[in-house]
């Protein structure tokens, strides 16, 4: 950042604004020449976000001219004016800027600077914005930047005992392979007494081999490096033997092929480079300790090996000299040497294909990196480096080397410009030993002898993430290899050691995306720069665009305490914004609130209640701030004062303070752990009622006195009074804490007096008028409650193995746990827009830990009016509630993720709407609201009757309460589960109709009013337009709703529609009904009509040709099945077979159709049989029906007539109509015939034997 004098010039002209004839200033800006001068760019090149318009204004406040801009500030001060104005601030920064701005964006950038609200700005508050604004957003790009390595560090266990000299990566190559895959293949480990390891690319140990026969030698060398030649299957291992030997890989073990021998100097590092296009160029290099660079290159033909013919017997090892090598014996095999190329050992060297090239480096300052080649076609260059270079790496991308060296700096080189480093990095305390470019990731890895790991970015050239040594468990040795995965993006360190530095997040969060790291308290939606405000847990207030959902800014340590010279932070358990809504007002859990202008981050006020309690509820209006918490006060601050401006108003409450809300112009409401309900008079601090629905409908005024009883006898009745076996409850604490800090707010005295009356006044009421009590069945109605058995005295007070647990508990004890640990109140808010002081209208809308929301009348005779269970689940309470400006919907949230939306129009209020209007006004609903077309397609009530039902078994709401009177259930509009977790806040965008949830689960979520969801604040989308239509919303579900949601949610966030429902449903009615059919007797004889699938119905018509067109059909065979191949010899043998015992089952008997059916087929046989025997049958006809001479008629013909009877009444039963083809055959068939085939005798004779 370049630094700039904001001194005044000395041309600075002093005259004073003349006045125009009104008497109005004229502007400030100097007359000088605007002729373009050097600008000065004070906060150097910052990213910045829009804050409206078209113009980045952020950018735009960094291309201002400071000293043109402070002349016209000072020539303002110099006048005794206090600042600029908001118009002159508009023409100042015109006449300073070279881009025209438009008057909203000004006037966004002129709000965002008055903090104060004062009307002006001076020199200096437009200074502290902007370095302000800086610093904070500086800060957070820092925390929002993705650490390299999130993890922490895996320990590997290995089997070496020594220094691991090199960690190499040996790839799995094919036939066809043109490119080194780096997912596919294994990593190999060498160690200084020779041991090789090989390892998966998971890091998991294959095996281990030792490279050192004692054969060869009795003393064992030092292995000093190792280069995978993976395109000749071999492996290059160097020794301090001077040789370099080659071991081929291509079968499991390991066995010595070629050596290099003769060498002058020992090998101190290696490196190979393999052509994979045509599998015979291989080049080999190395270094030694005269400072000497070698190369071989090997051109292998298929087939052939690699120096020359190979030995016949497999185990012998060929030698080859390396000045054979050098004068050229070996065919197919060229080597070159360039001596005296370092002055020091040759610490690395590499083969650069880009560069076609080599690059070598050591400890020397003449000679610290060099860069040529062998064949001497590039002139060689040296780059010089004080102390040497210790390492290099190269990276294609960016075209640039990363060296480090003995003076703990990292250098950035241009590899043609060998004078000077472009970048140098500082920040190790130790030389540098290792380097690693990632130019994918714009990243450098560089880690020092003291194993302390740096992550810089190549960008920005700041340091991304940084690892102690102490952190790194890898024995007391430095780091003495390592590799990086480039694809993987994971880095293997080596010492004697092996430890792995993985990129992946394995602690992977419940949502998708999150917006904060710890659970979200509170997001408010500012409508004065349309951006959402947002704090954590953690003490992070962050600022998010509505349009983007991008991050604009964030402060960290909103709230912070300092033990052992560590900062701290501090929890924010609530935030509100002041009444103009450009600051925003915090409070934490140490007692201590902080007013901020959210713009910069700027710290405004700072106050500290006296108890230093948690602070629970903050209201701002007319410069006064309220503050509630556990102290059960209400205090009292002045807007821009300090802390000895503190007021406190009567304690009034007997519990803690869970929430407080403002109802302009003058009244002021809080609730605490007992179900109180308080309402002040704002500006004196008086209690005008208490209301509380486990004490009653009606509100207790300021004027009870609890000595005397006469007014609360006419308004109390009997269901209003509590009983006095409830009063004991009432005495102990609701949380549990001890009973002698209840003692010190109520004189037991007292509550015995209380007692003593309410129990008279029982008595007078049971014995005056028994009609007004609540029916007997209610008050002894059994009721359950997880804490009953718990809390069950005879349970607690019996000794044990001798108690039973009971199943049932009364009413009264119901009554009496609802009462002590469920009667909180933990969210106030008032509805605006309607009459304050209205009988039956309500305005205060309550809702806490029993899952009921209720609404109140502020009226002396008013009170309860209207109750409704708003949790999803029955025993869930509700989280928070809000509503609109207009106050026509109310938006409710519960502990298991569940966002409701109630109609409040008509709702507990004295104007009702009239049919036409309601159904007009039903009209408007169902057309924006998926969910109440889906409810209402399934009938409006379905879900109230069996929701009702199971709420007054499960949770009732208290007797005093008037259930019968006051339970009035809005309508419900929408309801879908936005999370999967607790929802800590809710609000609404007027404008566009958007709902914004904060959860437990760090996720704030943005969702249209009919429950389409656009997205998570944290990640970026689609810009938003003015006015928002759900169906051009993209359907998105995030992943954890998929898994958790209900049917219902998944429908109402579709928009309505069920996608698979359809094809689910088919495919359970064609697989499923079959076993239903056999289980289920009674769906035997259904006719199923199975809807005809959406693709059928396509099939069936075109759209040019008409609906008469019918399209081909084209039918798969089926596939042909593999012949069964039957072995009768042979027999399988099994060790144990299941078995199960044999259920006895009836036998299906066929209906009376069928049994038809199968009559009219075997008539139908016989008449054909006897059309083909026609002949013989009609000369028997003759004689069996010639009339025998007085006899009667007798023998077939009565047989026939009764069979034909007897199927006139089968026809007349079921309806047959062949009766006459029946009657046809049979007279042409008698009875009495007998084939003279045995077929025929079967097919006749039998049947009609049966027929008789």
């Amino acid at each position: 950042m370049r630094r700039l004098s904001i001194a005044p010039t000395a041309a600075l002209s002093t005259s004073r604004p003349k006045l125009d004839p009104g008497g109005r200033r004229k502007s400030l800006a100097p007359t000088v020449d605007t002729t373009d001068s050097p600008s000065s760019n004070y906060l150097g090149n910052r990213k910045k976000t829009r804050a409206g318009g078209d113009i980045n204004l952020n950018d735009a406040a960094d291309n201002v001219k400071l000293n043109r801009l402070q002349m016209i500030f000072t020539k303002a001060s110099q006048e005794g004016l206090p600042g600029l104005t908001l118009d002159e601030f508009k023409v100042a920064i015109r006449q300073t800027l070279h881009q025209d701005i438009s008057d909203f964006d000004l006037d966004m950038m002129f709000m965002k600077m008055d903090a104060n609200c004062d009307g002006t700005i001076d020199w200096e508050e437009y200074l502290t914005y902007n370095l302000l604004e800086y610093k904070e957003k500086n800060q957070m790009m820092q925390m929002l930047r993705e650490k390299p390595f999130p993890n922490d560090m895996k320990q590997i266990h290995t089997r070496h005992h020594e220094i691991i000299v090199r960690i190499s990566f040996y790839p799995h190559l094919t036939k066809r392979s043109t490119k080194v895959d780096l997912t596919n293949g294994k990593y190999a480990t060498l160690s200084r007494d020779g041991v090789l390891s090989f390892w998966t690319i998971q890091m998991n140990h294959v095996r281990s081999i030792p490279a050192f026969s004692p054969s060869d030698r009795k003393t064992q060398p030092w292995y000093v490096d190792m280069a995978c030649l993976y395109n000749n299957n071999m492996l290059a291992v160097a020794s301090t033997d001077r040789d370099i030997t080659f071991f081929e890989m291509s079968t499991k073990k390991m066995v010595k092929r070629y050596m290099i021998t003769g060498l002058e100097d020992c090998v101190t590092c290696l490196d190979c480079r393999a052509d994979l296009k045509d599998r015979k160029h291989t080049v080999l290099i190395w270094g030694d300790t005269a400072g000497n660079l070698y190369s071989v290159n090997f051109e292998i033909q298929r087939g052939g090996a690699m120096f020359g013919s190979q030995e016949q017997k497999k185990d012998t090892v060929k030698k080859v000299s390396f000045a054979e090598l050098l004068r050229g014996y070996v065919p197919n095999v060229k080597a070159y040497k360039l001596s005296n190329v370092h002055d020091d050992w040759v610490c690395k060297i590499q083969y650069v294909p880009e560069l076609s090239c080599v690059l070598s480096c050591c400890q020397s300052s003449n000679t610290a990196l060099f860069m040529g080649d062998f064949v001497k076609k590039k002139s060689p260059a040296y780059f010089k480096v004080t102390k040497g270079v210790l390492c290099f790496d190269y990276c294609p991308m960016h075209n640039i080397i990363a060296t480090g060296g003995m003076d703990y700096n990292i250098r950035l080189w241009n590899p043609y410009v060998v004078n000077r480093a472009i970048v140098i990095l500082k920040g190790h305390l130790k030389p540098v030993i290792h380097t690693v470019l990632n130019g994918r990731k714009n990243m450098l890895i560089s880690i020092d002898k003291g194993k302390t790991i740096r992550i810089y970015d190549l960008k920005d050239h700041i340091c991304l993430q940084y690892i102690s040594g102490r952190m790194v468990k890898l024995g007391p040795f430095p780091i003495s290899a390592l590799i990086f995965n480039r694809k993987l993006q994971h880095l293997i360190l080596a010492t004697s050691e092996l430890a792995l530095l993985e990129h992946k997040d394995e602690d992977e969060k419940i949502a998708e995306v999150i917006s904060h790291t710890k659970p979200v308290v509170t997001a408010l939606y500012n409508p004065t720069f349309n951006v959402m405000v947002s704090a954590c847990e953690e003490s992070v207030v962050s600022i998010w665009n509505i349009d983007n959902g991008e991050k604009i800014m964030q402060f960290i340590n909103a709230h912070s305490s300092f033990e052992n010279g560590v900062e701290i932070p501090v929890e924010i358990t609530v935030m509100t914004f002041d009444t103009g809504g450009r600051r925003i007002i915090t409070g934490a859990r140490d007692g201590s609130v902080k007013v901020w202008n959210f713009n910069n981050g700027a710290c405004l006020q700072k106050f500290q209640t006296p108890d230093q309690n948690v602070i629970t509820g903050i209201v701002s209006s007319k410069h006064r701030i309220y503050v509630a918490g556990w102290d059960r006060k209400v205090h009292i601050y002045v807007d821009g004062g300090g802390e000895e401006s503190l007021k406190t108003w009567q304690t009034r409450h007997k519990e803690d303070i869970l929430n407080i809300a403002y109802l302009s112009p003058n009244i002021i409401a809080t609730s605490s752990y007992d179900g109180d309900i308080v309402i002040w008079a704002r500006d004196t601090g008086h209690m005008y009622s208490r209301l509380n629905a486990h004490l009653g409908v009606r509100p207790i005024m300021d004027t009870f006195n609890r000595d005397n009883m006469n007014e609360a006898e006419e308004e109390l009745d009997v269901s209003e009074t509590p009983h006095p076996s409830q009063l004991s409850s009432m005495s102990t604490t609701a949380d549990g804490r001890a009973s002698s800090r209840r003692s010190s707010s109520s004189s037991p005295r007292k509550s015995l007096r209380w007692g003593s009356r309410l129990g008279r006044l029982k008595e007078e009421e049971d014995g005056s008028n028994e009609s007004t009590t609540p029916s007997k069945m209610s008050s002894t109605h059994s009721c359950e409650h997880p804490l009953l058995r718990a809390l069950d005295t005879e349970q607690i007070n019996s000794p044990s193995g001798k108690f039973k647990p009971r199943s049932k508990f009364s009413r009264d004890e119901y009554e009496n746990i609802c009462q002590a640990y469920e009667a909180a109140v933990e969210k106030i808010i008032f509805l605006n827009t309607r009459e304050a002081l209205e009988k039956k209208t309500a305005v205060v809308v309550t809702a806490g830990a029993e899952g009921w929301v209720r609404a109140w009348s502020l009226h002396h005779q008013g009170g309860l009016l209207g109750q409704f269970y708003a949790s999803h689940v029955v025993g869930d309470s509700i989280s928070t509630i809000a509503t609109d400006a207009q106050n026509r919907y109310l938006f409710t949230a519960d502990v298991s993720g569940y966002v409701k939306v109630w109609d409040l129009v008509g709702y507990c209020i004295d104007t009702k709407l009239s049919q036409r209007e309601e159904a007009r006004h039903l009209d408007r609903l169902k057309e924006k609201f998926t969910f109440l077309r889906v409810e209402s397609a399934y009938g409006q009530s379905l879900f109230q009757i069996t929701r009702q039902a199971r709420i007054f078994n499960a949770r009732p709401p208290p007797l005093r309460s008037k259930p019968e009177k006051t339970v009035k259930t809005p309508r419900l509009l929408n309801s879908f589960r936005a999370h999967v977790c607790p929802v800590n806040s809710i609000d609404f965008i007027e404008d566009r109709e958007l709902i914004i949830t904060a959860s437990v689960d760090c996720a704030i979520r943005l969702w249209t009013i009919c429950g389409r969801y656009i997205g998570t604040f944290g990640e970026k989308w689609k810009k938003l337009p003015r006015t928002m239509i759900p169906d051009n919303i993209k359907r998105n579900i995030p992943k954890e709703l998929r898994r958790a949601g209900s049917a219902k949610t998944l429908r109402v966030l579709n928009g309505g529609e069920t996608p698979h429902w359809e094809l689910a449903m088919k495919i359970v009615r064609q697989r499923g009904m079959e076993q239903l059919r056999t289980q289920f007797p009674h769906l035997q004889r259904r006719d199923y009509k199975v809807c005809p699938d959406n693709g059928e119905q396509k099939m069936a018509g075109s759209n040019i040709l008409g609906k008469s067109y019918k399209r081909k059909i084209r039918h798969k065979l089926p596939p042909v099945l593999p012949k069964l191949i039957e072995t009768p010899s042979t027999i399988a043998v099994y060790h144990s077979i299941p078995f199960v015992d044999l259920s006895p089952f009836d036998l299906v008997h066929p209906p009376e159709v069928i049994e038809e059916i199968n009559k009219r087929r075997q008539v139908a046989s016989i008449r054909s049989s006897a059309k083909q025997k026609g002949g013989v049958i009609s000369a028997y006809n003759k004689v069996i029906t010639k009339p025998a001479v007085g006899l009667p008629k007798q023998g077939p013909n009565n047989r026939l007539r009764k069979i034909i009877s007897l199927h006139k009444r089968q026809r007349s039963r079921c309806g047959t109509p062949d009766t006459e083809d029946v009657r046809s055959t049979l007279t042409n068939c008698p009875s009495t015939v007998t084939s003279p085939s045995p077929d025929s005798r079967s097919s006749h004779g039998v049947k009609l034997a049966q027929i008789d």
